[in-house]
């Protein structure tokens, strides 16, 4: 009966699995849990330092004295100029802010 033992233990094979994902996962929910807990005992978050850094771009662009911006990152990631943008996007240079008074973030967004 060599047949019917190998057909035995595939009956059981299954439910071996499914009690191994079900330790597996209750183990990881209850770290989650864990975890949850202690972070919402405290009240302060600190984070990591945050590095910026910038080049000065030139504010006029071929003589015709007109507000540009260089190549910039937006939603693709990708260094592109404005024109190569699929997008629209406003830029206010700091000349622009300059010249025109804008003294505040509601100043820029009008």
């Amino acid at each position: 009966m060599p047949g019917q033992q190998s057909q035995s233990r595939f009956l059981f094979t299954p439910a071996l699995l499914t009690m191994g994902i079900w330790v597996a996962t209750s183990q990881a929910a209850y770290g989650a849990e864990t975890q949850a807990t202690e972070a919402s005992s405290t009240t302060t978050m600190e984070l990591g330092a945050t590095q910026i850094s910038s080049d000065q771009l030139g504010s006029t662009t071929e003589d015709s004295q007109s507000y540009t911006t260089g190549p910039m990152q937006t939603a693709t990631k990708l260094p592109l100029t404005i024109r190569e943008t699929p997008q629209a996007v406003t830029v206010v240079t700091r000349q622009r802010m300059d010249d025109q008074a804008m003294t505040s973030i509601n100043d820029v967004v009008k």
